[in-house]
């Protein structure tokens, strides 16, 4: 299982759940809710005003009710045992994603998201410097 850590705050908004903080933040769910201390499902998602851990992010894919593990890994160029790796809430034959329609899955490993390097507009010049 990932170590999830607190690695930034948000504070909850007004019609934020636990879900919409997940896709907004780039987390899981699980992670989410984990390290905030609340219930899998989290119930008892603190109120607008309250501030919160953000956990490592990493790349998501929001949960459909047609989903299969198989799908999100062939979609996301995984294979089922990495999606399980960085989704420890997934039971090993993938028979719980009913339950998890609507929250975020990880589809990267947490905190290894690619960050965009911007390209430079012009290839940059070589000097040449005689020895």
């Amino acid at each position: 299982m990932p170590l999830y850590t607190c690695k930034t705050k948000y504070t909850i908004q007004p019609r934020d759940t636990c879900a919409s903080v997940s896709r907004l933040t780039s987390v899981s769910t699980f992670a989410l809710a984990y390290v905030n201390f609340l219930p899998s499902n989290c119930k008892g998602f603190p109120g607008p005003g309250t501030e919160i851990c953000v956990p490592q992010r990493c790349k998501t894919h929001t949960v459909r009710s047609s989903d299969t593990c198989a799908i999100i890994a062939q979609a996301n160029r995984l294979t089922v045992d990495q999606l399980l790796e960085y989704n420890p809430n997934i039971n090993w034959r993938c028979t719980n994603l009913r339950s998890l329609v609507n929250s975020a899955l990880c589809v990267s490993p947490p905190g290894l998201v690619a960050m965009k390097v911007p390209r430079p507009k012009t290839a940059p010049k070589l000097v040449h410097q005689d020895m």
